[in-house]
């Protein structure tokens, strides 16, 4: 398949393309000129790009890719390859698909912290050597980029509340996806151009959750007891297997004796009562 996608160095349209690369795609893209930390996985990857001012439409092209970056499906480039017939898809909703060829996907969303969660569940299945596939908001966490295609079992995504195409299509764009698992860091009122108010985004959550796939006996659902709206989503929800963690006294995996130094954090993990163990980071 030849895909193009627009406003290509933005870092999830740029891990997307490492990944649609890496499953033997033909990618390439448009964007500024500007300097992006994206530019070194475009460029380890061999994905050529070119400036708006000098786009046009590659030949034979299959899927055109956008977000609500650079006018969305207002953007001129959008508007030719519906004109031609040429199929073009939100960012979201590729992203939905990719999902849907893994074993397990683990979708981690959250008003604040996804990127910072993703990336440490990512590295924490690297470091077990699961070698999971995975794509985050980031150009690059530690020594790894943000996004690679590991094996089929594994795949750790980013999953933003943010609108699909605002103000005209203010659909979330996690609402694409359908994952098996998911956790949910926090939920906060922030995007008033997307929702009216807070019980607004608890509602936008709610239908993520309900998409959550798993209902097997393990839980499907991680949720965290620090955040009071969270928490509340979460007694909604039905037929779901509910976890929650953090570190208020009623979670069920709980960190508790956090110590912190100059290079060295260490803190103590329980599941109830049970001690699991005493954890290090640097």
């Amino acid at each position: 398949m030849k895909y193009f996608l627009l406003g290509i160095k933005g870092a999830a349209m740029a891990n997307i393309a490492a990944l649609l690369k890496e499953l033997d795609n033909e990618v390439s893209g448009v964007d500024i000129v500007e300097i992006f930390p994206t530019d070194t996985i475009l460029e380890k990857n061999n994905i050529l790009w070119t400036t708006f001012e000098k786009a046009t439409l590659p030949e034979d092209l299959d899927i055109l890719v956008y977000s609500a970056a650079h006018g969305g499906i207002k953007h001129p480039l959008v508007k030719q390859a519906i004109a031609k017939n040429i199929k073009t898809q939100h960012q979201a909703e590729l992203l939905g698909e990719m999902l849907g060829k893994f074993t397990i996907s683990l979708a981690v969303a959250g008003c604040h912290g996804k990127t910072t969660t993703s990336s440490l569940l990512s590295y924490a299945l690297l470091q077990l050597g699961k070698d999971p596939s995975y794509m985050v908001g980031t150009s690059s966490f530690n020594e790894y980029e943000g996004s690679h295609l590991g094996n089929i079992e594994y795949f750790v995504v980013e999953a933003d509340e943010y609108a699909m195409n605002p103000p005209e299509d203010k659909t979330p764009k996690f609402h694409c996806l359908k994952p098996t698992n998911a956790i949910i860091t926090n939920i906060d009122f922030d995007h008033p151009d997307v929702f009216t108010d807070i019980e607004d985004t608890k509602n936008a959550f709610e239908t993520f959750i309900k998409n959550v796939s798993s209902t097997n006996d393990a839980e499907s659902l991680f949720i965290c007891a620090d955040d009071e709206n969270a928490m509340q989503v979460a007694g909604r929800i039905k037929g779901k297997s509910v976890a929650t963690y953090g570190l208020h006294e009623e979670a069920e995996y709980r960190v508790k004796s956090i110590h912190f130094d100059k290079f060295v954090t260490t803190f103590s993990l329980f599941f109830k009562e049970e001690f699991l163990g005493k954890f290090l980071s640097d």
